[in-house]
């Protein structure tokens, strides 16, 4: 399969690279501004070394978020001066405070992010005890399993990144995400299975992640899949059920960026139906042709169309994500407007899309009046002989005419008052 790498020009004001200068010269001068100053650095340390426990934690706080600046200043002020690598070290291994111990993960969190970060931590073996925490047998340590949330969400950050690199180095992490969302006790296990789903949903926005799952773990990927429409059918969990619906709208898209909130015109008619020949439609179709052997893709779109129209908020915005998510693509706008027996194309235009009674919520409203933007966007970059096929130039300009009316909108009604005799 080959590669499609998009390239974006950029040009760079003089003025701005000055700037950048001068703030770095001026990083430089506070470092070495601090370095001189003893007895800052002293008044520092016994702040870190201080038995109130919040006061040590916020001034090791204010060590990460220097950290986070730069390598210079993760090496220069926070290692050289402060030891930050010896306190962390402490707090995720020695410290038995397990509330200090999950606030020190999310802080890693932010300093992960940065590449001198991130290999900050991998080198001086902080991911790896981390990693080994989500081998550990919870039992003999049920406090234990309240770090586990801030560990997976770290490690997700990561692999959205670096899906490769994660899977080599820590092998336990995939293992312990499809585990969870595989498990099959709903009920007890029902924390761990969301938040596997909410940390798939983070991941699978990333076009990048999914293409390296479906070519190194597509078996597992497969099983995801059935698990979730096992989810979708038979789950009595609504949480779980949404998370699934949004799973798998992220798993099949193409484009998952248009998947969240409001997107601009210019994004949208800059991202409609992914060309054919691309690298994404190729994976979105294979992943679609994998659902769609679990369930038929009409039974699905039903199942969908059903949850969108019932009292629940949560499920009806879920069930959105799927739909947006066949509004981007040629085969999935086929499979959206194709008449069938479980959808006619009167049902879905007339009894969902176009009636605006189906959403009492401003977030229910504005979701659905983005999916519905998003299809006129896709269609119009359509032949008239493929847009005739599936939708008709009448109910096409129908849903313009939603678009043009706004999210929230009535019709008004005219009435006369008479005067009683």
């Amino acid at each position: 399969m080959s590669e499609y790498v998009q390239t974006r020009s950029t040009s760079v004001d003089v003025s701005e690279l000055s700037l950048s200068k001068q703030q770095c010269e001026s990083r430089l001068a506070s470092i070495q501004e601090l370095e001189k100053s003893a007895s800052v650095v002293n008044e520092f340390r016994g702040l870190l070394d201080s038995s109130d426990s919040i006061v040590a934690f916020r001034a090791l706080e204010v060590l990460i978020q220097i950290a986070s600046v730069s390598n210079e200043h993760l090496t220069r002020v926070c290692q050289n001066l402060f030891d930050i690598n010896k306190r962390i070290h402490h707090l995720l291994n020695v410290s038995k405070d397990i509330l200090s111990q999950m606030n020190c993960v999310e802080l890693l969190t932010d300093l992960v992010r940065h590449e001198h970060g991130y290999q900050f931590l991998k080198q001086n073996g902080h991911l790896n005890d981390l990693a080994k925490h989500l081998s550990r047998d919870i039992s003999a340590d049920p406090f234990a399993s309240l770090m586990t949330p801030a560990i997976v969400k770290m490690f997700a950050v990561i692999a959205r990144a670096r899906s490769r690199e994660i899977n080599e180095s820590y092998p336990v992490y995939f293992r312990y995400l499809f585990a969870s969302a595989l498990d099959e006790d709903v009920i007890n296990s029902q924390l761990n299975i969301n938040l596997a789903l909410e940390t798939f949903i983070f991941l699978f926005e990333a076009n990048t992640f999914k293409f390296y799952l479906h070519e190194n773990f597509r078996g597992d990927l497969v099983r995801l899949i059935q698990r979730l429409v096992w989810l979708l059918k038979n789950c009595i969990n609504d949480k779980i059920k949404a998370n699934s619906f949004i799973c798998v709208a992220f798993i099949i898209s193409a484009d998952p960026e248009l998947l969240h909130g409001e997107q601009s015109d210019a994004r949208l008619m800059s991202s409609t139906c992914a060309p054919k020949d691309s690298r994404w439609y190729s994976l979105a179709h294979d992943l679609f042709s994998i659902l769609c052997a679990q369930i038929a893709d009409d039974a699905l779109l039903a199942r969908m169309l059903g949850y969108a129209k019932k009292p629940f908020v949560d499920l009806r915005l879920a069930s959105h994500f799927y739909l947006k998510a066949l509004a981007h693509t040629h085969f999935g706008l086929r499979s959206l407007f194709r008449p069938s027996k479980s959808v006619s194309q009167k049902e879905l235009i007339d009894g969902y899309l176009l009636n605006r009674s189906t959403e009492l919520e401003k977030d229910g409203m504005e979701s659905k009046y983005e999916l519905i933007k998003l299809i006129v966007a896709n269609f119009t970059h359509l032949s008239a002989d493929l847009v005739d096929e599936l939708v008709g130039e009448e109910n096409l300009n129908r849903m313009s005419l939603f678009i043009k009316q706004g999210p929230i909108y009535s019709v008004s009604e005219s009435s006369v008052a008479f005067e009683s005799s």
